[in-house]
């Protein structure tokens, strides 16, 4: 879009916005929040980020999805009426 003629006046604003917000969806990304809430949600589950996500991004957030819930559970065992 930057580059297209008819933004060219803004064009170094809409590069500048663009890599803002790249900075701070890297920052998100890295949040076990991230991937556990479209997991929980009913309406996502696991297969929207399966079909959204690199096999390698699922991979990491599966595992930190796991530990978790491993810890929440070792905390608050009744919980895990919650998970059945």
């Amino acid at each position: 879009m930057a580059d297209d003629l008819q933004y060219l006046p803004i064009a170094d604003a809409i590069k500048a916005g663009l890599k803002n917000v790249d900075k701070y969806f890297k920052k998100t990304s890295q949040l076990d929040i991230y991937f556990i809430c479209p997991v929980l949600d009913p309406n996502y589950k696991l297969a929207y980020i399966e079909g959204q996500w690199d096999y390698g991004d699922v991979a990491d957030g599966r595992a930190r999805l796991e530990a978790m819930v491993s810890t929440c559970l070792c905390c608050f065992p009744a919980l895990i009426l919650f998970f059945l």
